[in-house]
């Protein structure tokens, strides 16, 4: 990934009608591998208490709001928005209101009202971090980074959405079947970690009758296969968390500035 990268994802009928929308698209940065998730030391299991409900976006694309007010509403996240003389309120308004600032900060045409477009992993958390909800975001690149980042704190995923997965197995899994074909991009919320059995939990926002009370899981596996087709993992850091760049390691311009320190001191001249 270099430079930007910009992808809005073509959303296809749900395979049971009535079954959510969708709405995320694909907007990488390459600045955001200057901020890393602070990730656990090994990974463990671990389940991120959620203190609102589960939301519903009903027929707007505003997975990407859903996902982040979602995570505003968990441990760690929630407890420093408490201590506001007026702790906001976190419910599907506010998904909706910071659905529609992303796509004005996001860069794709089109903003909410009254254009639909759905949005971005990075648009939403510039939309949150503007209204004060988050001290900053950090990014995960990759499985082990992704399951790491989700023992400490719940994990914003932007992937992409399977047909398969609008109806989860009876035990809650969302599996990729032969035929399943990418519906569209959705946004979703890591807020457990099950070591044991290799799998992740993830919050949807499609209302509590879906899946197991609005939850489902997906094997390392699957969750590693949607990671590396354009997926993306981004934490929100809490709003009184500082969150600074850190450097990125060019390893060839590193051997280039030890090889000269090198040579000046044999005195050699290149």
């Amino acid at each position: 990934m270099t430079g930007q990268y910009r992808e809005r994802i073509p959303e296809r009928p749900a395979v049971v009608p009535g079954t959510g929308r969708l709405g995320r698209n694909v907007w990488h940065d390459e600045r955001s591998r200057a901020y890393r998730a602070p990730l656990a030391d090994a990974v463990r299991s671990v389940r991120h208490e959620r203190h609102i409900g589960i939301l519903d976006q009903g027929a707007l694309g505003s997975c990407t709001g859903n996902a982040m007010v979602g995570g505003l509403g968990c441990t760690p996240t929630w407890e420093p928005l408490q201590v506001f003389p007026d702790p906001p309120l976190l419910d599907q308004a506010l998904a909706v209101a910071i659905y529609s600032e992303a796509t004005r900060l996001d860069e794709f045409t089109g903003t909410y009202p009254p254009d639909d477009t759905g949005s971005s992993g990075l648009g939403v958390c510039k939309a949150a971090k503007a209204r004060g909800l988050i001290g900053g975001y950090q990014w995960a690149f990759g499985l082990e980074e992704t399951i790491r980042a989700a023992c400490l704190n719940p994990v914003l995923i932007g992937v992409n959405w399977y047909s398969s997965f609008d109806l989860p197995s009876d035990d809650g899994e969302l599996w990729l079947a032969s035929r399943a074909y990418v519906r569209g991009g959705h946004e979703i919320l890591i807020t457990e970690v099950d070591a044991e059995n290799e799998r992740v939990w993830i919050d949807n926002s499609w209302g509590p009758s879906w899946g197991i009370d609005g939850r489902a899981w997906m094997s390392w596996s699957t969750l590693g296969r949607l990671l590396d087709e354009r997926g993306d993992a981004v934490v929100p850091m809490p709003v009184d968390a500082t969150v600074r760049p850190q450097p990125v390691v060019d390893a060839v311009a590193w051997w280039r500035r030890w090889w000269w320190r090198i040579l000046q001191w044999l005195g050699v001249r290149p």
